[in-house]
């Protein structure tokens, strides 16, 4: 029995600024929700303590910051696919460019 949300499933979510406390508690959020997350820091070693018990194949973590976005959407579409939406810690889902 799958305690995933449906809404959730399977979406891909980029997370910037993963690395700071609200950002690790959202990416967790995410992929306990059953969504594919690609985590984003300045700093890989703020990334680490995401991938802590959760499966690889829904996690991608990314050293980059903001000004690199289109490369952090490049490798999440090829890891996954596609990017369903964009968020920030603060929880505020940005405008995706086509």
């Amino acid at each position: 029995m799958s305690t995933e949300n449906r809404d959730s499933a399977g979406r891909v979510v980029i997370v910037l600024d993963a690395g700071t406390d609200e950002g690790y508690r959202t990416a967790r959020a995410l992929l306990a929700d059953g969504c594919r997350v690609v985590a984003t820091d300045r700093h890989a070693a703020a990334l680490v303590r995401i991938l802590h018990d959760q499966p690889a194949d829904r996690l991608l973590l990314l050293a980059a910051d903001d000004s690199q976005h289109n490369l952090v959407q490049a490798k999440a579409k090829a890891r996954f696919g596609r990017v369903d939406s964009v968020i920030r810690p603060a929880g505020l889902p940005l405008a995706l460019s086509a």
